[in-house]
C-alpha cells in the first residue's frame, strides 16, 4: 500500500517462555538485566540465548547464562534440566516453539479478523507503519493472556 513497513517483536521471548513453562520469579527477564549482572555484552546475551535453551545440559553449564540462570531462577533451571533428563535434551526446545507458534497464531488471528495482515518471521510481526500501535496493543495483551511476562519493544 506504499507505506513504510515496520517490525515488532517481544522483548527475550524464549527466556520468558521458559519461566512460563518451567516455573520461576514473576519477574520479567531481559537481555539488558543480565548482560549487566554478567558483566557482559548485551549482544553476547542475545546470541547465547538463541541456543542456551537448545543445547544438552553439559553444554548449557559451559554458557555464560548458565550461572545467571543458576542463581536468579533455580526452579526454572532445575525444571528444565530435569526435563531434559527424562525427555532428551531436544524437549525444551520443542516446547518453547510449540508456546511461540501458539501465542504467534492467536494474535494473527486476531489482527486477520480486524483486516490487518502481517508477515510472520519468527518472533516477530511486520506490519504497516499505520497499524503499529493496533498491532503492539493485541500483541501485549495476547502474550499476557498466554502467561508469559513480557512484551513488544
Amino acid at each position: 500500500d506504499e507505506e513504510p513497513i515496520v517490525e515488532l517483536d517481544f522483548k527475550a521471548l524464549h527466556p520468558n517462555i521458559a519461566k512460563c513453562i518451567y516455573g520461576g520469579s514473576n519477574l520479567h527477564i531481559s537481555h539488558d538485566k543480565i548482560a549487566k549482572d554478567l558483566k557482559i555484552q548485551k549482544d553476547l546475551v542475545k546470541i547465547e540465548h538463541l541456543s542456551f535453551f537448545n543445547k544438552e545440559i553439559y553444554q548449557m553449564k559451559l554458557s555464560p547464562l548458565y550461572n545467571y540462570y543458576k542463581i536468579k531462577e533455580p526452579k526454572m533451571l532445575n525444571n528444565i534440566i530435569k526435563d531434559k533428563m527424562a525427555n532428551d535434551y531436544k524437549i525444551t526446545s520443542q516446547k518453547l516453539f510449540r508456546k511461540e507458534v501458539k501465542i504467534m497464531s492467536s494474535i494473527i488471528k486476531q489482527l486477520n479478523a480486524i483486516n490487518i495482515y502481517v508477515l510472520y518471521v519468527y518472533d516477530a510481526l511486520y506490519c504497516k507503519e499505520s497499524d503499529k500501535s493496533m498491532v503492539t496493543e493485541i500483541m501485549n495483551r495476547t502474550i499476557k493472556r498466554h502467561g508469559v511476562n513480557t512484551y513488544v519493544g
